[in-house]
C-alpha cells in the first residue's frame, strides 16, 4: 500500500470537510446577524401607532381561537312566529299559506313606528322590543333601497356572542326607513349553525395584528382613527340556502375622529387565521 498517497487524500479530504464546516458556520452566522438585523428594525404595534399617529378609539377584543361554523337559512315555522307576532299591535296578520316554510318572514307595520327621536338608537330599539329573540341581532350597516329614498338598515345575526357577518348585503334582519324616518317593514331569516366535530379550532391572530395588517395593505394609512374592533364570523358567500363562516375581525376606520348616528367609517374585513384584508361596500354606511 503507497502510505504516502494515502496520507495525501487524507489531508486533503480533512482540508475540504474543514472549508466545507467553516463555511456553513460563516453562513449560519449571516443568517442569525439578518434575522436579529430585522428583528431591531421591526415596530412593536404600540411604536406603530405612535410612530404613524393612529387613534386607537376602541376597545380591542381578547385573543381566542375559534372554530368554523356552516350556517343554513331554516324555513319559517308559521305556529313559532305567529306566538310572537300575533299579538303585537305593530305588524299585520300573518298569512300561514305565505308564511309557513318560507326562507324569509316578511313583516308588514300596520302603523308606522317613528325614529325621529335618532335613527340608530330608535332602529336598535325597535329590534329588540319588537322583533322575535331581537337581542340576537347586532346593527351591521345601512343603504339607500334600490329606486326609492329609503333607507335599508341591516341586522346580522349573534352566535354565541359573535355576529355572523355575510358579504353582499345579505343581512339575517332587514329593517325599511322610509324618507319620512318611519319603519315601515322588517324582513327577517332564521338559521341553523352547526359547528362540527371536524372543525377544529383556529389558531387566530391577535386584534393588534389585524390592524397592522390594514396598515401593512395601506388600508389604514397615517393619522387615522380606528372606532370599532370587533371579533366575528364571516362569509364571503352567502347567496344559497348554505354557507360557511370563517372567524374574523371586523374593523370600523376612517380619516376622522369623530362620531356620527348611525356609526361613521368604513368597515374593514380582516381573516382571522390568515391576516388576508377584504373591504366589503354592504357593510359600510352609504
Amino acid at each position: 500500500m503507497d502510505w504516502s498517497r494515502t496520507k495525501t487524500i487524507f489531508i486533503v479530504t480533512f482540508l475540504f470537510l474543514n472549508t466545507f464546516l467553516a463555511y456553513q458556520l460563516v453562513d449560519k452566522q449571516s443568517y442569525e446577524n439578518i434575522l436579529s438585523e430585522q428583528n431591531d428594525n421591526e415596530q412593536t404595534f404600540e411604536e406603530l401607532v405612535e410612530t404613524e399617529n393612529i387613534v386607537i378609539d376602541a376597545e380591542l377584543p381578547e385573543h381566542e381561537n375559534l372554530p368554523q361554523l356552516i350556517v343554513e337559512t331554516a324555513p319559517v315555522s308559521y305556529d313559532i312566529v305567529e306566538e310572537f307576532y300575533g299579538g303585537n299591535s305593530w305588524f299585520e296578520d300573518l298569512d300561514e299559506d305565505i308564511v309557513d316554510g318560507s326562507l324569509e318572514l316578511t313583516l308588514i307595520l300596520s302603523s308606522n313606528f317613528s325614529v325621529d327621536d335618532g335613527l340608530f338608537s330608535s332602529v336598535n330599539a325597535f329590534v329588540e322590543e319588537q322583533i322575535l329573540e331581537g337581542e340576537y341581532y347586532s346593527f351591521g350597516g345601512m343603504a339607500n333601497a334600490e329606486n326609492t329614498d329609503n333607507v335599508e338598515m341591516n341586522f346580522y345575526r349573534d352566535h354565541e356572542g359573535y355576529t355572523l357577518y355575510g358579504s353582499g348585503g345579505n343581512a339575517h334582519l332587514v329593517i325599511t326607513v322610509n324618507e319620512s324616518r318611519e319603519i315601515t317593514v322588517a324582513e327577517q331569516q332564521f338559521l341553523n349553525i352547526d359547528v362540527r366535530e371536524e372543525f377544529e379550532e383556529l389558531e387566530l391572530i391577535t386584534a393588534a395584528d389585524a390592524i397592522e395588517a390594514l396598515f401593512d395593505e395601506q388600508v389604514v394609512t397615517r393619522n387615522a382613527t380606528i372606532h370599532d374592533v370587533e371579533l366575528a364570523y364571516y362569509s364571503a358567500n352567502t347567496d344559497g340556502e348554505r354557507a360557511v363562516y370563517i372567524p374574523v375581525y371586523r374593523i370600523r376606520a376612517s380619516d376622522d375622529v369623530y362620531e356620527e348616528d348611525p356609526p361613521f367609517g368604513d368597515y374593514y374585513i380582516v381573516n382571522a387565521d390568515s391576516g388576508r384584508v377584504t373591504s366589503d361596500e354592504s357593510l359600510s354606511d352609504e
